[in-house]
């Protein structure tokens, strides 16, 4: 029966690897040097409550995790592979929905008003990527992933506005914009930046 010390020590360590961070990576997500992950890791010291409590959003586990033991198949801990796997599954889920909406509106479209709505696949385009985002944001919590799901969505709500105006959704706005409605790409460089540049004041993406 190991003591609680070396539970905490390895869970750390079979977590992090899991995940497929370095000593580094993981320092700079909880603000600590690298060298207090390896003497939390080597069971020189134990983490606070609030280091935990950090290292337990990061991974997507209870804080109790850390201190228990758990079973492993080919050194993956079988709770948090099957935490994983949930997660994987409801993000494409939640896609799915998107899209099986955008289809069932098609079709309608179709079949009830003999009109070939394809728009509706386009608007689905920006609403995968915020899905996607929130997702991210909630449970994978990839580095740069927020950055560059927000940026997708920027732009493809850019695209689906100018496809509007431009297929004559907004009949007003196509006659008198005509010459000037691929400025609205201008819009997005802004944005763009105000994204890149708030990204390095969060602590995490």
């Amino acid at each position: 029966m190991q003591n609680i010390r070396e539970i905490i020590s390895s869970n750390l360590i079979k977590l992090r690897k899991q995940f497929g961070y370095t000593q580094i990576e993981l320092a700079k997500k909880v603000n600590y040097s690298d060298k207090a992950v390896s003497r939390w890791e080597n069971g020189e010291v134990m983490p606070d409550y609030e280091v935990l409590a950090q290292l337990a959003d990061i991974y997507g586990v209870d804080i109790t995790y850390f201190l228990k033991e758990h079973e492993s198949v080919n050194g993956v801990d079988r709770e948090v592979k099957t935490e994983q796997t949930n997660k994987i599954v409801v993000t494409l889920l939640l896609v799915s929905i998107v899209w099986m909406i955008a289809t069932i509106a098609f079709v309608f479209l179709k079949m009830y008003q003999d009109i070939d709505y394809w728009m509706s696949f386009m608007y689905a385009i920006p609403v995968t990527f915020a899905v996607l985002w929130v997702c991210n944001h909630n449970f994978f919590k990839i580095k740069w992933g927020g950055i560059v799901l927000k940026s997708f969505f920027i732009w493809t709500l850019i695209l689906v506005l100018y496809l509007l105006i431009k297929t004559g959704a907004f009949a007003a706005a196509a006659n008198s914009t005509e010459n000037y409605i691929w400025l609205l790409f201008i819009l997005g460089i802004p944005i763009q930046i105000v994204l890149v540049l708030t990204s390095f004041l969060k602590k995490e993406i």
